[in-house]
């Protein structure tokens, strides 16, 4: 895997220089199984970079490969498009209906780190609203023709302020296909990035020919990618190229600054493990620094991009699962606040939705969460025995 994941990392790599270039031509030719390259180039998201890279060298590789990629990148960059649409639409709705959205990652990070949408891969609009008009938010949502994923209705009251009290967003789909996750809070972990929803400062972006939308301050979007790459331990590559060609806009002093901005929000673990990934992937150099031992979690998170495309077994997901709590224990400083880790893995969005209690009794969710599980298990079971 590793010749599959360095061509894949050297391909991700922006922008591109002579170095780059050579860099990619020296991995094509370790390559020795493009069919396992093509899942994982599906897997880490970077379709449309990997192809956008080979240009250049494509006498070199299989043409079945090229043309499969090729296919793939075309539609990451129909649906790109059609996103940025939707982003600029809905961002419109809300500044009209004073609600002050921010729109983060998808197709405002894309202009940002590549000058165009069409390199990135986004499965979903980002969408962050202060929690005071969540609901309001929803609603508006709701008028725009988008529903709950997990129910695909409208939300009652109740299951909408459970949710703001328990969880970070809202998924939800419209009928021509479009996801957005409406967010109130920027992690679903008791504090992490609380200081950056706090005070975090917006700019304006345009987006290729379909208008402009507001997104937070590099400064602040630095400490929040760091932070959602690190929650998710970085198994896919997308999150890091698309972090490293973020900062590839800003010179050495800017990103000193920005890392210690990040470590006063309480990011310093996370910017310090993202940094010396992109130095590992895309040989990013690094900024003098006071940098934090943050040596096992580049260890854990090189070992799972590395084997991330491969299928998991029920021992492997439950491995999986030990080390991304490992992971999530390691990033609070001091570890005594990792304690909160435990509380969001106790509460099920599914139990919210069928249970939706007030404030004061949801201590209930813990403690029914097993009781409800083994009752949905044996429903299915009973339900497939009599099918």
């Amino acid at each position: 895997m590793q010749n599959t994941t360095d061509f894949i990392a050297a391909c991700s790599t922006w922008p591109r220089t002579a170095n780059s270039l050579q860099r990619i031509n020296q991995c094509i030719q370790a390559v020795d199984d493009w069919d396992s390259v093509f899942k994982s180039v599906l897997h880490h998201r970077v379709v449309a970079l990997v192809h956008s890279a080979i240009e250049p060298h494509k006498d070199a590789i299989p043409e079945k490969f090229r043309l499969e990629l090729k296919e793939k990148a075309l539609l990451v960059t129909v649906q790109s498009m059609m996103q940025a649409k939707e982003t600029v639409r809905l961002h419109a709705q809300f500044i009209a209906a004073g609600i002050d959205a921010v729109q983060f990652k998808g197709a405002s990070l894309g202009q940002m780190a590549y000058g165009s949408i069409a390199l990135k891969s986004a499965s979903d609009i980002d969408i962050y609203v202060p929690p005071v008009q969540a609901i309001y938010a929803i609603e508006l949502m709701e008028q725009q023709g988008y529903r709950y994923k997990l129910t695909s209705k409208k939300m009652p009251m109740a299951l909408k302020k459970s949710l703001m009290q328990l969880k970070k967003d809202a998924p939800m789909l419209d009928k021509r296909g479009h996801q957005v996750e409406l967010h109130w809070k920027f992690s679903g972990f008791p504090g992490l990035l609380t200081e950056l929803e706090k005070s975090y400062s917006t700019t304006t972006v345009d987006i290729d020919r379909f208008g402009s939308v507001q997104t937070m301050e590099r400064i602040d979007l630095f400490t929040y990618l760091c932070v959602h790459g690190a929650v998710h331990n970085w198994h896919r590559l997308k999150w890091l190229a698309d972090f490293n060609a973020f900062m590839s806009h800003m010179s050495m002093e800017e990103k000193v600054q920005a890392m210690d901005y990040a470590a006063k929000k309480g990011a310093g673990v996370a910017v310090s493990q993202a940094m010396q990934l992109c130095a590992i992937y895309f040989h990013t150099p690094l900024p003098e620094f006071g940098w934090l031992d943050t040596k096992a979690l580049v260890s854990i998170s090189c070992k799972r991009i590395e084997q991330s495309a491969k299928p998991q077994t029920r021992q492997g997901k439950f491995l999986s699962y030990v080390k991304n709590f490992t992971v999530h224990w390691r990033l609070f400083k001091p570890a005594s606040k990792a304690v909160g880790l435990l509380y969001p893995r106790l509460v099920s969005t599914v139990d919210i939705i069928l249970i939706p209690l007030p404030r004061f009794l949801h201590w209930v969710y813990p403690v029914i969460r097993v009781p409800l599980f083994l009752i949905r298990r044996g429903a299915a079971l009973l339900k497939a025995l009599i099918g």
